[in-house]
């Protein structure tokens, strides 16, 4: 009786690590459009990923929190314009190793090389720079 019961434990923990595993897909890190900012809803694919950055830079702003700095490419440039007018009045997420680091509030279309983004975890931030450090 002790195994049967060993044996259905370790199928019915299987089998839910098994689903667990296949309803939490990966995303790609980079920018995604936000359908429900309540939920938190992600976009399928992101509009940029972190491969549309040439630089990235950990400054500080003038209340003393962290803030990223990235240098788009051109071709991340044109993405970040598009996106930014269409969601005029949404939300746009950046999303990184499995977390959203921020989800700003779109006033306007951005025309800039440069965009930043900010959390109110330093910490986190300064993980995430360090580790995007590393790839660009």
């Amino acid at each position: 009786m002790r195994k049967k019961f060993h044996f259905g434990l370790l199928a019915l923990i299987s089998s839910l690590f098994f689903i667990t595993g296949c309803e939490n897909k990966e995303r790609e890190n980079g920018w995604y459009y936000v359908s429900d900012n309540q939920s938190k809803e992600l976009s399928e694919k992101p509009f940029m990923t972190t491969k549309d950055i040439s630089e990235v830079s950990l400054e500080t702003d003038n209340t003393g929190n962290s803030i990223i700095v990235f240098k788009l490419k051109k071709n991340g440039m044109k993405k970040l314009e598009n996106a930014t007018d269409l969601s005029k009045g949404k939300y746009i997420a950046f999303f990184y190793d499995g977390t959203i680091i921020s989800m700003p509030l779109v006033n306007e279309k951005i025309s800039s090389e440069f965009m930043q983004i900010t959390n109110s975890d330093s910490s986190l931030l300064k993980n995430v720079y360090n580790s995007l450090k590393k790839q660009i």
